[in-house]
């Protein structure tokens, strides 16, 4: 079974409070490559031998960072673990907290945004190609936080429908990382375990 290192990118500069989305030019902050260095030291003794990332600035930069951790090579992008899109991109987070976080709604889908389904149709495309293709290795990913709430109720079992079912039990942090396995006969991902923070 492959195992997966799901990384959520570190804290970001955004002096705006702005919903970047996919947007460009938001890089890590100083606090954000302090949790990258902790989380690239946390998984130091885990034997991973490969890294993908998406190809988003801040995902990159925490990538790159783990990446110097661990003595990984290269860092292997792929936008099926890119953030979540939607149109409403570029506002700030409190006009976001008005419509209680949630850009799946019809509204938004109709408008070009992902639905739910489609970034989980995405998602485990990803993880089963990467199964194929690194079969017993053990894998890290930096990603975004829908995909990691998402990724992270898939794997125990639960496919979530709405926003608030990702949030309901809180939403894990920034530089964080949990661990699951990859079935490829079920096609099904298992949960593991989420890493501890390494302050």
């Amino acid at each position: 079974m492959t195992t997966i290192f799901f990384c959520r990118h570190g804290s970001v500069e955004n002096p705006g409070d702005i919903f970047y989305g996919r947007l460009p030019g938001f890089h890590l902050s100083s606090e954000g490559k302090e949790e990258a260095r902790k989380l690239g030291v946390s998984l130091k003794n885990e034997g991973i031998s490969v890294l993908y990332s998406s190809p988003l600035e801040r995902t990159m930069e925490t990538a790159e960072i783990i990446r110097g951790e661990l003595h990984i090579p290269t860092i292997l992008k792929d936008d099926r673990i890119l953030e979540v899109y939607t149109p409403i991109e570029g506002i700030t987070f409190t006009e976001l907290e008005k419509i209680d976080d949630d850009f799946y709604t019809n509204d938004y889908v109709s408008k070009g945004g992902e639905s739910l389904e489609m970034v989980i149709s995405r998602l485990m495309d990803f993880y089963i190609e990467v199964a194929k293709k690194h079969p017993g290795e053990k894998v890290a990913i930096v990603s975004h936080g829908d995909n990691m709430m998402i990724t992270l109720l898939l794997s125990k079992g639960i496919v979530p429908k709405r926003k608030a079912e990702m949030i309901q039990d809180g939403y894990l942090p920034r530089g964080s990382a949990f661990e699951f396995g990859i079935d490829l006969h079920s096609n099904s991902l298992h949960f593991v375990r989420i890493l501890p923070k390494n302050d």
